[in-house]
């Protein structure tokens, strides 16, 4: 499994994917959205028609080429790690 990160604080040029939503690109050629309450829970997931699935295909495919695997990102990243926390 290859777990990639796209930060937006790092890279402007993908700011605007949050805007399109949590979702899938199954088989690169389904798209499915996913689905919340406004409490994060999920609630399902939605078919995109084949027809409006290009944005989302090319959302993905951009999203792919500019992140970094997890690791190396998690890495740079030492801050984040619970072990560098201190307690309040």
């Amino acid at each position: 499994m290859d777990i990639r990160i796209v930060d937006v604080a790092e890279i402007p040029a993908v700011r605007a994917l949050p805007r399109l939503g949590d979702f899938w690109v199954l088989n690169d050629t389904h798209v499915a959205l996913c689905r919340y309450d406004t409490d994060g829970r999920p609630l399902g997931h939605a078919a995109v028609e084949f027809s409006m699935a290009n944005a989302y295909w090319a959302a993905a495919d951009m999203a792919w080429q500019l992140s970094t695997p997890f690791a190396t990102w998690w890495a740079a990243h030492p801050r984040y790690h619970r072990a560098t926390q201190r307690a309040a």
